[in-house]
């Protein structure tokens, strides 16, 4: 067994490093959360490359004393707390001392600092490289604190190339300074990239006054407020209209006591009301701010501090969920009250995948309803309530895409087959020589059209259409700061994007394929992606993702009738696609069963 020893103390700080910082937007969390909690009402950051050669954050707070300027480098040192006990009733953002030792220990940092009480304009200017205190000196200094983060990860090669793109990176800071800037409106905030302005909210005193800076005049009055106190919570906030849904969660903020969080609880709340109002697959929009006794929670159990934990889960709950219907009902919106259990079953929510053959909900028997529905067709030559169009059997006829069909089988290996009709304008019924098929219309024509812009954008010759009448749509101040990193890209992909002053922009060009009726729709949703991106990837593969967007928004749609003619001409692409088996989504395009299979369903075989 190797010999036990102790670790030097550099080597603890930077592991104790690696818990609290873990990327730019981590550096700049932390040095917000001190400038806020030094009173400050002017915070500027500017950052280089995203963050990954240069942060610097100054404010106008009450900066740091001369004698204490060295010692607030040190591990565990804060004026936040005295004693444990201090912990479980905290008011400020930052308190357990680690942060600027953390990030010291981690990069090159340069501060300069005066205290407001300070009788001259000289402060203090400090140089710590990898944890090493370089200079400590006096030196001239406006009042607050200024300070320079430099070359992070310069002492971690294996940390320092785990950070991703500048434009993600980026992307995390922006959201962190969005949130912070909506719980604290009385601070002005302003972001810079590579001194680029990104964002500038502007102190103001009025609630909708903020949310009208950061979100922009088009979403802000699509918000409703909502002010709710049930026992010990209070929660407050504004709340988006059911019409006023987002593709991601990108467009959710949540705090506990003024500190960003990311709460399973507020959001499962939130969704709850909404989950009767909106569809499926969307998602509110919402900033909701709790206020509890700091007693009834914990915010240390996450070394960033993103995650509290309620000692009465359910009170917060029952009162976001209070908070959000009456929002709802003073427009007129009703909204289900929850379960008395939250715990659904997983056979109730997503089905037992049986089929049930005991008895139906009106206590007759399965078989009884079929062999009546059996009757019934003899009698008037359909099958009562379906939506199947029948159609002359045979094989008699050569389709129009057989001379694909020869062409391209032996490549991926589809039989000949002709169509029967489709099911609720949803899927296809296909008869083989051996069997049924059963096709998915829209997941097979989304993975026809991802093969085909996939393959015009690799050969940077994507087909555009130029929109005689511009599209405009409004931007938050998060979302047109994610949009400018990225509009070359998107403009690569056939979107056409121009700013048209505030928040509003125009679309001039998208995608050939896209119908003029969902491009407003996509284009939002697409920015959403790029807001959200919970996965930290690629360039190359958000490229991917939007063209997964493109192709789904370009398909034949689940729910529209197709002719004879349309299934035809789908069925001549799908024998031409390179892999016609999976959705650009993975899901399957088709299902077949065997006459073999059929037989033993029906017991003709055992």
């Amino acid at each position: 067994m190797p010999e036990i020893m102790k670790l030097s103390e550099h080597t603890v700080n930077q592991i104790a490093a690696g818990e609290v910082i873990e990327r730019p937007a981590s550096v700049v969390k932390e040095l917000l959360e001190n400038s806020i909690d030094s009173g400050a009402t002017r915070i500027e950051i500017d950052v280089v490359n995203g963050g990954k050669k240069l942060i610097k954050v100054t404010d106008n707070g009450r900066g740091i004393r001369e004698d204490e300027i060295e010692i607030a480098f040190l591990k565990h040192t804060t004026s936040k707390i005295r004693e444990i006990d201090d912990v479980y009733a905290l008011t400020t953002m930052g308190f357990r001392g680690e942060a600027l030792a953390s990030i010291a220990s981690v990069a090159k940092v340069e501060a300069f600092s005066k205290h407001s009480e300070a009788s001259t304009e000289i402060g203090r200017h400090i140089f710590i490289s990898g944890g090493k205190l370089i200079y400590n000196e006096k030196h001239a200094a406006l009042k607050g604190t200024s300070i320079k983060v430099l070359d992070l990860f310069f002492n971690l090669p294996a940390r320092k190339k785990y950070l991703k793109t500048t434009a993600t990176e980026l992307k995390h800071i922006i959201k962190l300074v969005t949130s912070l800037a909506m719980i604290n409106p009385e601070i002005h905030f302003i972001l810079k990239n590579n001194r680029r302005p990104l964002l500038n909210f502007p102190s103001c005193s009025d609630e909708r006054e903020n949310l009208f800076h950061i979100l922009g005049a088009s979403e802000t009055r699509k918000m409703v407020s909502l002010d709710h106190t049930m026992g010990s919570v209070r929660v407050k906030g504004h709340l988006g209209v059911p019409d006023f849904t987002r593709s991601t969660r990108s467009g959710q903020w949540f705090f506990v006591n003024g500190r960003s969080v990311d709460s399973k609880v507020i959001r499962e709340s939130l969704e709850d009301a909404f989950k009767s109002i909106i569809m499926r697959n969307k998602h509110p929009v919402a900033i909701i701010s709790v206020r509890i006794n700091p007693k009834d929670m914990d915010v240390n159990i996450h070394p960033t501090k993103r995650e509290v934990k309620f000692q009465n889960r359910d009170a917060v709950y029952a009162a976001v969920f209070e908070a959000v219907r009456k929002a709802l009902e003073m427009e007129g919106i009703s909204v289900k009250k929850p379960s008395p259990s939250r715990e659904n079953n997983e056979d109730t929510r997503m089905g037992t995948g049986r089929l049930e053959t005991s008895r139906n909900m009106e206590g007759r028997s399965l078989q009884t309803t079929l062999m009546e529905d059996v009757n019934h067709a003899a009698a008037h030559g359909s099958i009562p309530g379906s939506s199947i169009k029948w159609e002359q059997s045979g094989f008699g006829t050569e389709p129009i895409y057989y001379r694909d069909y020869r062409e391209n089988h032996e490549r991926h290996g589809l039989p000949l087959l002709r169509s029967r009709g489709q099911i609720n304008n949803l899927y296809i019924i296909a008869e083989s020589e051996d069997g049924l098929v059963i096709i998915d219309q829209h997941a097979l024509h989304e993975r026809i059209m991802l093969e085909k812009v996939t393959e015009q954008y690799s050969r940077k010759a994507m087909a555009m259409q130029e929109l005689i009448v511009p599209l405009d749509i409004a931007l938050s101040s998060e979302q047109s700061a994610v949009f400018d990193e990225w509009k070359d890209r998107l403009a690569r992909i056939g979107f056409g994007i121009e700013h048209f002053g505030g928040d509003s922009y125009r679309v001039r060009h998208i995608p050939a394929s896209i119908q003029l009726r969902e491009a407003k729709k996509l284009v939002l949703n697409i920015i959403d992606k790029l807001v959200e991106e919970g996965r930290d990837v690629s360039l190359e593969e958000m490229d991917n993702e939007i063209l997964k967007m493109t192709a789904c928004k370009s398909a034949i749609k689940a729910g529209q009738p197709l002719d004879r003619a349309g299934i035809d001409e789908l069925f001549c692409q799908m024998y031409r696609a390179e892999n016609p088996f999976f959705c650009a989504h993975g899901r399957p395009t088709m299902v077949k069963m065997s006459l073999g299979e059929l037989e033993r369903r029906f017991k003709r075989k055992v």
